[in-house]
């Protein structure tokens, strides 16, 4: 699911994200084993070690989820498509 990072919270476990086209935010579980990465050209491009701390609300994701409990299974910072 793409759209924009709205929160994502370390210690609570969850983040939070308004998925491209809809007006309501939708929230996930988000396990300590989460794969966090980045694409080129963006923020956290290339850097090693990404902590889920690393994402900022606005930015523009991608989440890879289990439909049967919305637990994120990986994160990955994204380009804005114009």
């Amino acid at each position: 699911m793409n759209g924009v990072l709205i929160a994502a919270d370390e210690a609570e476990g969850t983040l939070s994200l308004k998925p491209d086209g809809a007006s309501e935010a939708v929230s996930f579980k988000v396990l300590p084993k989460i794969r966090l990465s980045a694409e080129k050209n963006t923020a956290l491009a290339g850097r090693k070690g990404i902590a889920l701390s690393d994402f900022e609300p606005g930015q523009t994701v991608k989440v890879t989820f289990r439909a049967t409990d919305l637990t994120a299974v990986e994160l990955r910072l994204r380009v804005p498509r114009p």
